[in-house]
């Protein structure tokens, strides 16, 4: 009865939050008026004072009636410019200037002087070589403010000002460009200047003025890292040029590897996040949680990201400690947000490397109101296998992605995007038999992720904001497989399917009730099916000494539908106490019908200033771990929902900003799980059908522990030369109940060993060099300590009977090491003017000086020279010297 009525209240809700509910931030509403002008770069004619009002006129007559009355003169090529586009403008004793600017964004043309002198409308080109230069002073003090961010808005062009307060902005298009200058503490400045390839242009002095920070721009929550964002409070760890010069940096996932407590292995883009699991990270995609967003998770877990970075405008990993609207998740918060084009910007990409093929379309359109982009990306290495001539037994595994926006703002204070993202993955596994030339399959598999969603932002009043999200999202596992051989000691037979669906409400408020006081909160309502229909058979015959044969089997049968629904709240309130002190106090609350869990989750965060570009940061908090519908590991004999798992985290942070350009982060974390679910690994790294091999354990914890220390240092003032680097010292460990290996329970009474994600040290050193704007060169340098391991060779043993048991002794239990592992990768990019297009094209190497780094350890069981079985090992390792090549055109029609 209580559900009933939940689910009427909540559909009658629907309507009203359609049509009023508010924005998440106010960045989403931007006006499009001129707040002011640097008067120097322009034209003493467009600056006197005219009337217009357009309706629907042809940009043509539009720009004569302008000159005409601004008593000046424009030249264009009627063939180049949209001359017949329709423009609507109203304004009254305005500057001719901000007249023409406003035209010139509804039309995709820009204003140029030429060499002549002479003003041209030109349509707005691409060409990034324009510069300007100029510095950023304190209004009050008129001293220099140092590591003020400056962008060109619309494009992902900036700088950051020298320990002087100086800035170049260079590699930048052509003509009056809006610039803003942000600083932390100060009133953001958006200033129309020209940008110019001659370096005609004049220097431009920038004085910015204190203020105190808004509430909402302030980041409370440490382990907070902000790639391709603008956000004034953060410095950008990568930004939009790192992430294009750097090894792996069309994945998102591979590329956030390079920061300080995430590890990743070469084979796949899962990482791990402090210790924790890539399924306890909670993703967000515009609103949107998305499940498992890998391709080939065949390998190790999915060897690619099927989110395409093209499209990524900002990205925030959060490594702890992080607030209340965060839930479901216990270790961590990747959030990424889509683009949307600039005003006027139609652009068109295409791309192949030796992983993919990609095409990228995205554009404006009824002038300022509507934008969209179309990403699509197809894997290339079924083909590459073929032109290998690659064995017939090697899979070839086929994948796509399709991801789709459509934006549009209903007025200045509501704006609605429609988005569709749907992944395709597919392989097939065969017995070849050479001499024979014949071919048998032997397996396949599918996985497929389908979302649909709605994201809707408005703004009713000046202080309230909110976002209301509804999605549909569904995922497929679909696998079988057999015996390549039945004559073979070992057989099996593996049918599993497992599909998930979920409908999906979310809605989030904020509300600055004061200088000193702002307001969050909301909800969701889920609905949750699943359907796993699995089905193993797997034997194995044992030969002992006196030639007798036994047989051990194992059987799995299991079909499921769980259905129900979940629910979850939160609010928080972040109040400033002192001015150099912000809190955040929250509580969330979490419930699952399908699971019968119900949890509040406490959580805290400050944030001090106790000098200028300096923030220490706290956190701490309970964060739970609920089963998804399709979390059920029915492979490994599962048939029901797990209670929550529950982390608790301390953190602790320290930023600062040095005056020779230096960003320097410092964090220690301690986190707890105090709950932890029951575990199933291999003693080897397998990639296919981990289940069926004969290594595989149960490992069951009473608790387990992370701690570690985090550093991060970045250098970067848009000069020839940028490096970034971080250090991170971990110790994660494991209180063990015990392990269960084919039935057998082994007791280790609660003995602490080494986690397995123990990378005790870790070094990163990323080195950039660009000359201009057509060559960048990265060279990328790894080091950690080797993972622990289960050295099986120690403890795998021959029983009289012939079979294979690991034994009774676990003291030593993952404290075994691999050895160290380091890599140098590098990456030299080229760019190439072409007309209106871009081409760029990359050299990347992986592993520059082939370096063997061991990956695992195979084990089997073999018979000796004088008929006895014994144990043997062999070594693989993980990527060789691995070089690649790959290009992009970018086109703006």
């Amino acid at each position: 009865m209580a559900d009933t009525l939940m689910r009427k209240f909540t559909y009658s809700l629907l309507p009203v939050m359609l049509l009023v509910s508010p924005a998440i931030s106010e960045a989403d509403f931007g006006s499009t008026l001129i707040a002011e002008y640097n008067r120097q770069s322009i034209p003493a004619s467009l600056m006197d004072s005219i009337s217009v009002d357009f309706d629907r006129l042809a940009f043509g007559e539009a720009l004569k009636i302008i000159a005409d009355k601004g008593n000046f003169k424009l030249n264009y090529n009627r063939n180049r410019i949209p001359v017949n586009h329709s423009v609507t403008l109203e304004v009254e004793h305005a500057p001719a200037f901000e007249i023409l600017f406003g035209l010139l964004q509804q039309t995709k043309t820009t204003l140029i002087v030429t060499p002549d002198e002479e003003l041209a409308v030109v349509p707005a080109r691409r060409v990034f070589n324009a510069s300007l230069s100029g510095q950023v002073l304190n209004s009050e003090t008129k001293k220099p403010l140092i590591g003020t961010n400056i962008s060109i808005l619309g494009t992902t062009i900036g700088c950051v000002s020298d320990s002087a307060g100086y800035f170049n902005l260079s590699k930048a298009p052509e003509g009056f460009q809006i610039l803003q200058f942000k600083y932390i503490g100060y009133k953001i400045r958006k200033v129309v200047s020209y940008l110019s390839n001659t370096n005609k242009a004049p220097p431009l002095t920038i004085e910015l003025e204190p203020q105190q920070i808004l509430l909402q721009e302030i980041t409370v929550t440490p382990g907070l890292f902000s790639v391709m964002g603008q956000g004034p409070v953060m410095r950008q760890t990568l930004t939009h040029e790192d992430m294009q010069n750097i090894t792996f940096g069309e994945d998102v996932y591979r590329a956030l590897t390079r920061l300080p407590g995430v590890t990743a292995n070469d084979f796949s883009a899962k990482f791990t996040l402090r210790g924790g699991e890539n399924e306890e990270i909670l993703v967000l995609l515009d609103g949107l949680e998305i499940y498992e967003p890998f391709h080939l998770k065949d390998l190790a877990g999915g060897a690619f990201s099927f989110i395409d970075v093209g499209v990524i405008e900002g990205v925030e990993l959060l490594t702890g400690g992080f607030p209340a609207e965060y839930g479901t998740r216990m270790s961590g918060v990747l959030n990424m947000r889509t683009i949307r084009p600039p005003i006027g910007s139609n652009q068109l990409s295409v791309g192949l490397s030796m992983m993919n093929a990609f095409f990228r379309s995205s554009g404006t359109f009824n002038g300022t109101e509507g934008a969209w982009f179309l990403s699509a990306r197809r894997g290339f290495l079924d083909i590459l296998l073929d032109i290998m001539d690659a064995g017939r037994e090697i899979p070839r595994p086929a994948f796509y992605d399709l991801h789709a926006k459509l934006d549009y703002q209903l007025d200045r204070t509501r704006q609605i995007s429609l988005h569709v993202l749907h992944a395709e993955d597919h392989s097939e596994y065969v017995d070849y038999d050479e001499f024979h030339k014949y071919e048998r399959k032997v397996g396949e598999t599918d996985f497929g992720n389908t979302y649909g969603w709605m994201n809707y932002r408005a703004k009713p009043l000046p202080d309230l904001y909110s976002q209301t999200v509804m999605s549909y999202g569904q995922l497929r596992r679909h696998r079988w497989g057999e015996s390549m051989n039945s004559s073979e000691t070992e057989r099996f037979s593996l049918l599993d399917r497992k599909d998930a669906r979920v409908f999906s409400l979310r809605q989030n408020w904020a509300y600055q009730y004061s200088d000193n006081m702002h307001l969050k909160g909301g909800f969701s309502i889920q609905h949750h099916k699943a359907d796993y229909d699995f089905d193993l058979y797997q034997a194995e015959e044992i030969t002992s000494d006196d030639d007798s044969v036994s047989i051990w089997e194992k059987t799995i049968r299991t079909i499921l539908h769980p259905r129900g629904y979940s629910y979850s709240a939160h609010l928080a309130d972040r109040f400033r106490i002192i001015d150099p002190l912000v809190i955040e106090v929250g509580l969330r609350f979490d419930a699952v019908e399908y699971s019968r869990s119900n949890k509040l989750s406490p959580r805290f965060n400050l944030v001090w200033t106790p000098a200028d570009q300096t923030f220490l940061r706290f956190g701490w908090g309970h964060f739970y771990q609920n089963s998804g519908i399709h979390d059920i590991r029915v492979e490994d004999g599962e048939d029901h929902f797990l209670p929550p798992d529950m982390a608790q985290h301390w953190v602790a942070g320290f930023e600062h900003t040095y005056n020779n350009g230096i960003n320097v982060r410092l964090e220690a974390y301690y986190k707890s799980r105090s709950q932890p679910r029951p575990d199933y690994r291999n003693g080897s790294n397998r990639i296919q059908f981990p289940e069926l091999e004969d290594d595989r354990y149960q490992l069951n914890l009473k608790s387990a522990l992370y701690k570690g220390l985090e550093l991060y240092l970045k250098y970067d003032r848009g000069g020839r030369f940028s490096w970034w680097t971080s250090y991170a010292l971990s110790f994660f460990s494991d209180k063990v109940r015990n392990v269960v290996y084919r039935d057998s329970v082994y007791t280790q009474g609660f003995t602490t060993h080494p986690n397995l994600y123990d990378q005790r040290h870790t070094f990163y050193l990323d080195l950039n060099y660009r000359t201009g704007s057509r060559w960048h060169v990265n060279l990328a340098y790894q080091f950690h300590t080797g993972l622990p391991y289960f050295d099986l060779e120690e403890f795998l043993v021959i029983l009289p009977d012939g079979s294979i048991d690991l034994g009774q002794d676990f003291s030593r239990y993952n404290r075994d090491n691999y050895d160290p592992y380091s890599r140098v990768d590098l990456r030299i990019n080229r760019k190439f003017q072409l007309g209106t297009g871009l081409l760029t094209v990359y050299l990347q190497v992986i592993n520059l000086f082939n370096n063997k780094n061991l990956r695992t350890i195979e084990y089997d069981d073999v018979e000796g020279p004088s008929g006895q079985r014994r144990i043997i090992s062999d070594k693989e390792y993980w990527f060789p010297l691995l070089p690649s090549i790959g290009l992009s055109w970018e086109w703006h029609p």
